[in-house]
């Protein structure tokens, strides 16, 4: 009875429980179907306000409303602005920017059509004129500039189809950015309104500014210019450098909208390049408002360049750097003379400074292959390589003709007129004030004189003598020796400090290239480098007492000293050293594949010598047996050829060391080569040659590649003088890199490097080898000291004699005979 009344109870809480339930979710499916209807309703509301809004819009501009021009009748079509200025603040409550850009671009098209009318109904610009809308029109302008702005981001200029679109919005923006299209302003009743239009045109740029303007302009720079196949033409890129203007005008060049100029629209790539060749009304319009000169002098100021160049970094600096060369380029003729120099030079001066940082000695893991400057700290973005070779040819323009004349001719040739005259002033003679270097300008001139010498050639220096004559060389040399002997005896420099001082040694550099030079194919007359005021006993006397402008003299311009001064301060020098003896096992002997010949019979080392055993230590060993024989002063047999012993002095690790010049002493027809190339007149390209060089070696092609990836760089016009240096650097060092440091390295455990200081590379030859003038054999007979029953009467001397006299004459005896007879 209980049990029945217990399942009784039960099923009657789980019924109310069931019941309890099925009410909540009865309820809960009633505020369901409410809340779904009401965003059915709503979502329909809304979709009928839109459509609505886009219907009105779409009949009030029909397709047919097409952009004209000032000179064009006006169509019949154009309805009141008030209407459409309503519809567009309408359209822009509901605006999608996918969905509706056409309907954007019809509303641009129209907006810009009506300016060209006159009347207050039709110009857009007479909606402005209604006090009840002139504030919502105005932010009403700006927000369907910035959604031109947006637009444009997107967009593609290498599509036909989005570049139609591009030269809307561009339109657009030019339309009311100033007020030189807007037909009112040119009405007498709405004269006094121009400067106040012009200040609503400054008030909407201001806005543009602010909410990312340049980086639009930017962007869509990079887009259509940083790539193999230039997107933007002659109207789009004309439209978009006025648009970037316009605001750097209306603020009369304020420094915050010069420096965001030069960061954001200046350091694009090559788009001074591209304003050349596709656009030269830009150009134009640069030069009009002196952009040129306005950059130039607002980079000079080291705060301004910090900030740029911060904000840059290496390669958009770089790529600035190339824009600002190729500007001063084209306003060479037009531009202040002082922009150029000395202004210009220290602008650029300091931008590669700061480039400098970023460049590396190697490769490492945070570093990438720069094509102008190497191992570089800092990654590319995809922008940059597609403009690699038009920079080239930017960076090229400072060095070119042209723009070295601008530069320098003035500044040199006064120079030239006040200082290099070939006499010989009466130099300071006793110590004075040290020169420090105040004066920028001076070392400045006279590393830009080294580089221009050290990039001629043979043929541009003494047979064209293009841009020097060879006299000139010889006056700037003569001042120089001078100059530098007249400071150092004086005291003129800090002698302690004058090895860091710039003045001094930007003058020893130059005078050091120009005597090198000399040495290796002589311009300048005979004793030209000797100083006929330095007497040589007091010299010595001086020397050895210890005196620091003696001392200075010997280590920095030994040239000035005679040559046989030179030869026993050198012998004095290897008698006061130790000599560790080693027993001569290897000769000179080309037949060993250790040494090669060139076609003038000079020994070089063999690039195959790496076929015999231990050939670095028979290189090791030979140079200590050559420095042996130095040091003893045995006159050996051994003619080396010039760029070899260059490499044994250290001359190639000198600031304006050319490879390039001492080719000749290796291969005179790869050098004829090379500079056929140079001066090729043609587009070297079809020459077919890369940056890599083909040997054969055991009858196998062995390619080297004188840049990573050389196989597949194309020499050409902008790059054939660096193929043409590498391709020297690697015939004459790279090739035998290994075993010339070797012989240099035993060579130096005998000789002290500093006691060949003394000596230029034919001097070292004749240490080596011995002088090759004629034999005097009567100055021989004459100083000869007889033995064993023999006397200048002798018969057999005098018959020795007779024989040297005539025999000489009809059948030439040369030198190495000459020599042989000597030792008898």
């Amino acid at each position: 009875m209980f049990s029945k009344s217990i399942t009784t109870k039960d099923s009657f809480l789980e019924q109310t429980k069931a019941a309890r339930e099925e009410r909540a979710l009865e309820k809960k499916r009633e505020q369901s179907a409410i809340q779904i209807q009401a965003i059915v309703r709503g979502w329909l509301a809304r979709h009928r306000f839109v459509k609505l809004i886009l219907d009105e819009f779409d009949q009030l501009l029909p397709e047919s409303v097409s952009q004209g021009s000032q000179d064009e009748p006006q169509p019949p079509e154009l309805i009141q602005a008030l209407d459409v200025y309503r519809a567009a603040c309408r359209l822009f409550l509901i605006f999608k920017q996918q969905r509706d850009k056409k309907r954007f671009e019809k509303l641009c098209k129209y907006v810009v059509q009506s300016l060209h009318s006159e009347s207050v109904k039709i110009s857009y610009v007479g909606v402005f004129l209604n006090k009840e809308y002139s504030f919502r029109w105005i932010a009403h302008i700006k927000d369907m500039l910035y959604k031109c702005c947006q637009y444009l981001e997107e967009l593609k200029p290498e599509s036909p189809l989005d570049m139609q679109s591009i030269l809307i919005h561009l339109h657009t923006l030019l339309a009311f950015t100033a007020t030189n299209t807007w037909a009112l302003t040119r009405l007498k009743n709405f004269e006094k309104l121009r400067g106040g239009m012009t200040q609503l045109c400054a008030n909407v740029m201001g806005s543009l500014f602010h909410r990312g303007y340049y980086l639009t302009l930017k962007s869509l720079l990079l887009r259509g210019l940083c790539r193999e196949k230039v997107g933007l033409k002659n109207i789009s890129l004309t439209a978009i450098v006025t648009l970037a203007l316009r605001p750097l005008v209306s603020a009369q060049f304020s420094e915050k909208l010069l420096t965001m100029y030069i960061i954001q629209i200046l350091s694009v790539p090559t788009l001074v390049f591209h304003m050349q060749q596709i656009s030269p009304e830009s150009i134009a319009a640069f030069r009009s408002h002196g952009m040129f000169d306005k950059c130039v002098e607002f980079l000079s100021a080291d705060q301004n360049m910090r900030i740029v160049f911060n904000t840059l970094e290496g390669n958009y600096a770089l790529c600035l750097l190339g824009n600002l060369i190729q500007l001063a380029y084209c306003e060479r003729e037009h531009a202040q003379p002082n922009a150029y120099y000395p202004t210009f030079v220290l602008v650029v001066s300091r931008f590669l400074d700061s480039c400098q940082q970023y460049v590396v000695c190697k490769k490492g893991n945070l570093s990438n292959w720069h094509p102008i400057l190497g191992w570089f700290a800092q990654s590319f973005d995809a922008y940059l390589p597609p403009t690699m070779g038009n920079l080239r040819f930017q960076l090229s323009l400072l060095w070119g003709t042209p723009l070295l004349k601008k530069l320098l001719g003035s500044p040199l040739k006064d120079m030239l007129e006040a200082g290099i005259t070939g006499e010989e002033g009466a130099g300071p003679s006793q110590p004075s004030t040290p020169v420090q270097s105040n004066n920028p300008a001076a070392f400045i001139r006279r590393a830009i004189e080294a580089r221009t010498s050290r990039i001629l050639d043979d043929m541009e220096m003494y047979e064209k003598q293009d841009p020097f004559k060879l006299q000139d060389f010889i006056n700037m040399s003569h001042f120089l020796n001078m100059f530098i002997y007249k400071s150092i005896i004086g005291q003129l420099f800090d002698l302690k400090t004058i090895q860091s001082n710039e003045v001094f040694s930007s003058l020893h550099t130059l005078l050091l290239a120009l005597y090198r030079r000399d040495c290796r194919r002589a311009y300048a007359p005979v004793q030209h480098w000797l100083i006929r005021e330095i007497r040589d006993t007091q010299f010595m006397a001086d020397l050895e007492k210890g005196k620091k402008p003696q001392q200075v003299l010997v280590q920095k311009t030994p040239h000035m000293i005679a040559h046989g001064e030179r030869v026993r301060l050198f012998r004095r020098a290897v008698a006061d050293e130790k000599f560790l003896e080693e027993t001569i096992k290897r000769v000179f002997d080309p037949s060993l594949n250790l040494f090669r010949v060139t076609s003038e019979e000079r020994l070089y080392p063999s690039p195959t010598s790496c076929l015999q055993e231990n050939h670095l230590q028979l290189f090791e060993f030979i140079g200590r047996m050559l420095g042996k024989a130095v040091y003893e002063g045995i006159v050996v047999d051994v003619p080396f050829a010039s760029f070899f012993l260059s490499q044994v002095l250290g001359q190639t690790q000198q600031a304006l060391y050319s490879w390039i010049d001492e080719l000749p002493s290796l291969d005179r027809d790869l050098y004829r080569s090379l500079t056929y190339i140079k001066h090729f007149q043609g587009d070297i390209s079809t020459l077919e040659l890369t940056f890599s060089v083909d040997e054969e070696r055991l009858g196998e092609i062995v390619t080297h590649e004188l840049v990573p990836g050389g196989k597949a760089i194309p020499v050409t016009n902008e790059n054939k003088i660096n193929y043409i240096h590498l391709m020297a650097h690697f015939r004459m060092h790279t090739q035998i890199k290994d075993q010339t440091n070797a012989f240099i390295k035993g060579f130096r455990t005998i000789i002290n490097p500093e006691w060949l200081s003394l000596f230029s590379t034919p001097e070292l030859q004749r240490l080596i080898s011995g002088d090759n003038v004629p034999l005097d054999l009567r100055d021989l007979r004459r100083h000869t000291q007889y033995y064993g029953g023999f006397h200048d009467s002798h018969r057999v001397v005098v018959s020795y004699a007779v024989f040297s006299q005539s025999e000489r004459k009809t059948h030439s005896i040369d030198c190495q005979l000459r020599r042989r007879v000597s030792t008898y």
